[in-house]
């Protein structure tokens, strides 16, 4: 289900610029900003579940942790700075009309320099997509704080309930309103809805509630997905009457949208091959993406056919560029792509 997910985060960063109302608008309220959403707490859900496997061996922390600097912070760091230097490039050779201008538009403020390695933990980094490992990251670093709290009865759904209140209270998103530094810093830093979705995966450890979930039938998860799908139908067309953010009603169905697909897709194995391509979709994509739109936000409406080609691009470029890299430098794409 990643490589899914991963596919999914690729649309949702794919550029739009569309008239309210429109076809293109409603499709943009209905993919990037709700089913999409899907996404990211799919992947805090499923690090909580597999991180819980080793809560109860001798030296668990340093060992994961430790594993975690080559599988994460390593690619992270490097993804950074090649995006930044595509980024920065790219931008200058759109911009400028000649040497000396192209050579001044690479100058940057020291600021933004740090953004580009995500070091302000209230903005997201350069590399947009990344700021899910830069959580997870940090994440991590407290999970034996996480891990006592669930040693405890329903503490892990007592933890999780109290993460997702307090994600919903503190999210920039809510109601549309100008959002806070202090209020980025608790969704991108440290994530407040990481936590909570990361909890749920270690609560669904705990309980061998996904073990059950294979006996379920596919109807049951066709339902789920179906009343997500109600809910962020009945979100959109608020937004549309009175332009504000019903935020609870999508926090209603992203669990919803979760749990269905999850219910939907094949219990079998999924093909080495095709799974071990949702950390390159992830991390590529925004290139494509990026560079598709000339390096800055499209100006003109866009189709959702038009959407739709570029999103495709965005997951088959990064996939011909991981099979060729594996291919050709196998020690290289094993450290870019954190050993997966």
């Amino acid at each position: 289900m990643a490589v899914v997910c991963a596919c999914i985060v690729a649309l949702s960063h794919v550029g739009y610029n569309t008239a309210a109302g429109s076809a293109a608008w409603w499709f943009v309220r209905l993919t990037r900003y709700g089913l999409c959403c899907l996404a990211v707490p799919f992947f805090f859900a499923v690090s909580g579940y597999f991180l819980s496997r080793h809560f109860d061996e001798r030296g668990w922390w340093l060992r994961e942790t430790g594993k975690r600097v080559t599988s994460l912070l390593l690619p992270y760091l490097l993804w950074c700075i090649a995006f930044f230097a595509f980024w920065r490039i790219g931008a200058a050779a759109v911009k400028a009309g000649s040497a000396g201008e192209f050579l001044q538009a690479l100058r940057l403020p020291a600021s933004k320099l740090a953004n580009a390695f995500g070091l302000r933990m209230d903005v997201t980094p350069c590399l947009v997509p990344v700021w899910y490992i830069r959580a997870l990251i940090v994440i991590v670093l407290v999970s034996p704080f996480l891990a006592l709290m669930s040693s405890f009865r329903y503490g892990a759904a007592l933890s999780a309930a109290v993460f997702f209140c307090a994600y919903v209270a503190f999210s920039p998103h809510r109601n549309g309103l100008a959002s806070t530094r202090l209020e980025h810093f608790l969704y991108y830093g440290v994530s407040l809805m990481g936590m909570a979705y990361f909890q749920l995966g270690i609560l669904l450890r705990r309980t061998g509630f996904l073990e059950r979930t294979l006996r379920v039938p596919a109807w049951f998860g066709a339902g789920l997905f179906a009343l997500g799908v109600a809910a962020l139908v009945l979100r959109t067309r608020i937004i549309a009457a009175t332009g504000s953010e019903p935020f609870p009603v999508l926090c209603l169905a992203i669990p919803l949208l979760v749990s269905g697909l999850w219910l939907l897709l094949p219990a079998a194995e999924w093909p080495r091959k095709l799974t071990s391509m949702s950390f390159p979709i992830y991390v590529m994509h925004y290139f494509v993406v990026f560079a598709l739109d000339g390096f800055h936000k499209p100006s003109a409406d866009k189709s959702i056919c038009l959407m739709l080609v570029q999103a495709a691009l965005a997951v088959a470029i990064p996939c011909a560029i991981a099979f060729v890299a594996r291919r050709m430098l196998p020690r290289a794409a094993s450290t870019l792509f954190g050993g997966r």
